[in-house]
């Protein structure tokens, strides 16, 4: 088995709420509302790397970003 080789980073995670969103998937329906999470996950994800950051993964409830510092 081979050994687990620990590492330390500092990194900096992002929280994002989309404040009204659920009264808006509502009423705009599901084609919408995922347009709209896609579009505001790419303008997030191009910040993270302009300033050098890697996006690690999105979450369907919220979106933590994971980048480097």
């Amino acid at each position: 088995m081979p050994a687990i080789i620990a590492e330390r980073r500092q990194v900096t995670v992002l929280f994002t709420d989309m404040v009204g969103f659920t009264t808006f998937s509502e009423r705009s329906g599901e084609e919408a509302a995922f347009t709209l999470m896609r579009s505001l996950a790419k303008l997030m994800d191009e910040a993270v790397r302009e300033q050098g950051g890697v996006v690690q993964s999105h979450r369907l409830e919220g979106a933590p970003e994971l980048a480097q510092s």
